[in-house]
C-alpha cells in the first residue's frame, strides 16, 4: 500500500484507461476508486477490483494488505474531486456549468448539438451532474476538446458552490428557480441561494453569465456585474403547436420538444452559440434535428394512443407549467393526464399536492390518474364534487396502476406523463 501526491496520481491516470467507481466495470489498465455509499464500501472490492485487471485501486481503509498496487488516501471521494480538478487546470478552454431547477439536462443537450458546430465538445453524460458526477465528466477531458458543458444539480445549500470550485468554470447559466428538492433546501429562498452560487463564482472569477433579462429574480442576483450576455431578441414563440415552434426572421422554425417551456432552453442555446461565434441559423437548424430522449419532452404514438411523455423528473413548477401547456394545447383532443408523485418536498409535500390537484379541477382534461403516495394523500384532503370528483382516479403505486391498465382499455386518447423519477411512470408506457 502507498500513498500518493495529486500530481502523482494525475500522471498515474494518464497513463491508464480511465476511472472505475463499480468493480463490475473494471478493465484492464483502469484505476478503481472505492468509494462508499449509503448501502455499501467501495473499500470491500478493492482487492477484487485489482483481480479483476485494475493497475490501481484508491481505498481509504486500512487493512486490506500490503500489495502495492493499493494507494491509501484520507478520503477517496475527495481525491476524486481533486484529481479532477487538477485535470481540469491542464485544459484553457470555454467551460460552460448549467444549472436550474427544471431544464437543465434539455439545456444541457441543445447546447452540445449547437456548440458542435464549431467546436470539439465535452457534455455531461445523463444526468452525472453531482459530486461524484461532476468529477468522472471532467476527466474524461482530452486534448482533443475545445469546450465543455458541465451539468450541476443541486439538493443542498452549498453543493453548486462546491462542484464549482471542482470544475472552474468561465461561463455559465441558470436556466429558471423553482420549488425542488425542498426536503433539502428548506424554501424556495433556500433554492435561489443555492442555484446562485453559480452567478456568485463566476462574478468573483470574472467568468461570462448568460442570462433571460426577463427574469428578475436572475438579474437580481447579478447585480450590477457587466459581463452578462442576455438571451437573444428577434424571436417569436408560435403558441398551440403540436411541437415547440417558434420565427426568426419571418422563417418558421420547428423543434422536437414537447411544450413551449422548451423556448427559453432553446434561446439559451442560441445566446452561448452567438457568443461563441456560431451562425445562428446553422444553431437553429442543429437545434431542430435534436430529438429528446430518456422520457424528456418527448412525443410518441402507440398503437392506441399519442403520448406526451415529460416522465423523467417533476416538481411544482415543472408540474404545474407542464398541465398548463397540455390543458391549453389545441391540437390534443381527448386529453388524460397520468401524473406520478412529486418527490422530496418535506414539509410542503401536502400543500403542493394539493395545489396541483386544485389545477387539475380547473382544467379540461377528461380524466386524471394520480400515482404515488403523495398525491393519494393530497386527494383525501381536497375538496371534490360532482363530475370533478368523477375525473379522478388515485394509485398508491405504479404498479398498481398496472394492474389497472389490465383491464381497463385506454385507447383513442392523447396522454400526458409526468412525474418525479422515483415513481417510473416509464413502466406503464408499454400498456398504453
Amino acid at each position: 500500500m502507498q500513498e500518493i501526491t495529486i500530481k502523482r496520481l494525475h500522471e498515474i491516470f494518464l497513463a491508464s484507461k480511465g476511472i472505475v467507481t463499480d468493480s463490475r466495470q473494471c478493465k484492464p489498465y483502469t484505476i478503481f476508486f472505492a468509494l462508499r455509499g449509503a448501502n455499501f464500501d467501495g473499500n470491500d472490492f478493492a482487492i477484487k477490483a485489482l483481480n479483476l485487471g485494475c493497475q490501481y485501486a484508491v481505498v481509504d481503509k486500512d487493512g486490506l494488505g500490503n500489495d502495492n498496487r493499493l494507494i491509501r488516501v484520507d478520503d477517496v471521494l475527495t481525491t476524486l474531486q481533486n484529481l479532477a480538478r487538477y485535470h481540469r487546470q491542464q485544459f484553457d478552454i470555454p467551460v460552460l456549468a448549467v444549472t436550474g431547477t427544471n431544464g437543465k439536462t434539455t439545456t444541457k443537450e441543445l447546447l452540445n448539438v449547437a456548440l458542435s458546430n464549431r467546436f470539439k465538445v465535452l457534455c455531461t453524460q445523463g444526468n452525472l451532474n453531482n459530486q461524484i458526477g461532476v468529477p468522472l465528466t471532467l476527466l474524461r477531458l482530452k486534448k482533443e476538446h475545445t469546450f465543455a458543458i458541465i451539468e450541476m444539480g443541486a439538493s443542498h445549500p452549498g453543493d453548486i458552490k462546491e462542484l464549482c470550485e471542482i470544475a472552474m468554470p468561465n461561463q455559465g447559466l441558470i436556466t429558471n428557480v423553482g420549488k425542488a428538492h425542498l426536503l433539502g433546501f428548506g424554501s424556495l429562498q433556500g433554492v435561489i441561494n443555492t442555484k446562485t452560487e453559480l452567478y456568485r463564482y463566476l462574478i468573483e472569477n470574472d467568468g461570462i453569465i448568460y442570462v433571460n433579462d426577463k427574469n428578475p429574480t436572475l438579474m437580481g442576483a447579478i447585480g450590477g456585474y457587466r459581463r452578462v450576455v442576455n438571451y437573444p431578441k428577434g424571436f417569436e414563440l408560435l403558441p398551440h403547436e403540436p411541437m415547440m415552434s417558434f420565427l426568426y426572421q419571418y422563417d418558421k422554425f420547428t423543434t422536437h420538444l414537447f411544450g413551449d417551456h422548451n423556448y427559453e432552453n432553446m434561446l439559451a442555446a442560441v445566446a452561448v452559440a452567438q457568443r461563441n461565434l456560431i451562425d445562428v441559423r446553422n444553431c437553429l437548424h442543429a437545434l431542430c434535428s435534436f430529438a429528446p430522449v430518456n422520457n424528456r419532452s418527448q412525443l410518441s404514438k402507440t398503437q392506441n394512443n399519442l403520448l406526451v411523455v415529460d416522465a423523467y423528473n417533476a416538481n411544482p413548477t415543472s408540474m404545474s407549467a407542464a398541465i398548463r401547456q397540455f390543458d391549453s394545447n389545441q391540437n390534443y383532443t381527448n386529453k388524460i393526464a397520468i401524473l406520478g408523485d412529486m418527490l422530496e418536498l418535506g414539509d410542503a409535500s401536502m400543500l403542493e399536492h394539493r395545489t396541483i390537484i386544485e389545477l387539475l379541477k380547473n382544467s379540461n382534461l377528461y380524466n386524471v390518474f394520480l400515482v404515488g403516495h403523495e398525491f393519494c394523500n393530497a386527494i383525501k384532503n381536497t375538496t371534490l364534487n360532482g363530475r370533478v370528483k368523477d375525473k379522478f382516479m388515485t394509485f398508491e403505486d405504479t404498479d398498481a396502476m398496472l394492474q389497472f391498465l389490465k383491464t381497463y382499455n385506454i385507447k383513442g386518447k392523447t396522454i400526458l406523463l409526468k412525474g418525479s423519477r422515483g415513481v417510473a411512470l416509464e413502466k406503464i408506457i408499454p400498456s398504453l
